[in-house]
């Protein structure tokens, strides 16, 4: 069976969850939950470039950044106040209106890690009071930014909806699944897939056709992040029917994101549906299917491994074919 596709995109997603390359080492994408425990200091305000340390004359060994501090979200620092942060020479940060995480060095601050900042609104669309859970004040900001005009401001708050419980999600993050920025409208729609929002699946779908027909669109790190929020849902049986109506899409795309989410049910209602899918004229359709089967008749004998040839496949596909539910 063919699965040159499936190694493709499996090898797309572990690089996405992963992180990406940064001048030849792995920068790990920032969690505001999980980076926010190491952090001394966690604030908002406008960073700039100060200077550098060493002599003019010579390539310089530390820069140093200045933040005027308006918002606290952990740590002692006053609002108002302006701090240096020291950060080696290579070290590649952008600055702008940023929430920022930092360590205590002496009398200076550093970078908490190499992507230690995210572009946040520079409007408070409501009243801060600083609480003594970090995690309280970034839920704050981030549910602040959601409010923002600006698309990458947006699209930033929603990857850290980690520091968001599904009630903010249904009710800051779900008008956000129409926006006419697709970037926003593919995390807003995959971030209330992950939470449950069955009635998104759909949607989330259509996005997908959308985004993948378009060039410009196709290889998107939000096509991607949406493409793994959807393959990790979890389908209620209730649901069964309305996906199994994408395995008819005209995009081959949708139609393997379907098959796959039917494969993970587990469950009896999907049997028909799956059976449909073995006729499909895509080989990773197909092979969803096949293994969809088998994980509801919980027979591992006939499925396929991942390096069986696609001359191998006609006889998975005849077998489960004439296979039917005890």
């Amino acid at each position: 069976m063919q699965i040159r596709q499936i190694r493709t995109l499996s090898i797309i997603l572990a690089a996405l969850s992963l992180g990406v390359s940064c001048a030849g080492s792995v920068c790990i994408p920032l969690d505001l939950k999980r980076d926010s425990v190491d952090a001394d200091l966690i604030c908002v305000g406008r960073i700039a470039v100060s200077k550098a340390s060493s002599r003019a004359d010579e390539k310089p060994s530390t820069l140093v950044a200045e933040v005027r501090i308006d918002r606290v979200l952990k740590g002692d620092a006053e609002p108002g106040s302006t701090i240096r942060v020291t950060y080696p020479y290579g070290q590649q940060h952008f600055f702008g209106y940023d929430l920022v995480l930092l360590k205590k060095q002496g009398d200076f601050h550093t970078f908490s890690r190499n992507e230690c900042s995210i572009p946040v609104s520079d409007i408070a669309y409501s009243e801060y009071r600083k609480s003594n859970d970090a995690i309280a004040n970034l839920r704050w900001e981030m549910i602040n930014s959601l409010h923002s005009d600006s698309g990458s401001v947006v699209a930033n708050a929603i990857e850290q909806r980690g520091v968001l419980s599904p009630s903010d999600i249904e009710e800051h993050l779900r008008p956000r699944t129409a926006d006419p920025d697709l970037r926003v409208r593919a995390l807003a729609l995959g971030a209330c897939v992950s939470a449950g929002l069955d009635a998104q699946v759909v949607p989330a779908l259509e996005t997908v056709e959308k985004m993948a027909a378009d060039p410009q669109t196709a290889e998107s790190g939000a096509l991607l992040a949406l493409t793994r929020d959807l393959r990790r849902a979890q389908l209620k049986p209730s649901m069964a029917d309305t996906l199994a109506a994408k395995l008819k899409s005209g995009s081959v795309v949708v139609r393997r994101l379907a098959s796959f989410m039917l494969r993970q049910a587990k469950a009896e209602s999907v049997v028909p549906h799956l059976k449909s899918a073995l006729n499909d004229s895509d080989s990773e359709v197909r092979y969803n299917a096949v293994v969809g089967l088998a994980l509801v008749a919980d027979d591992k004998g006939h499925v396929p491994s991942m390096d069986k040839s696609a001359e191998d496949e006609q006889q998975y596909i005849d077998y489960w074919k004439k296979w039917t539910p005890k």
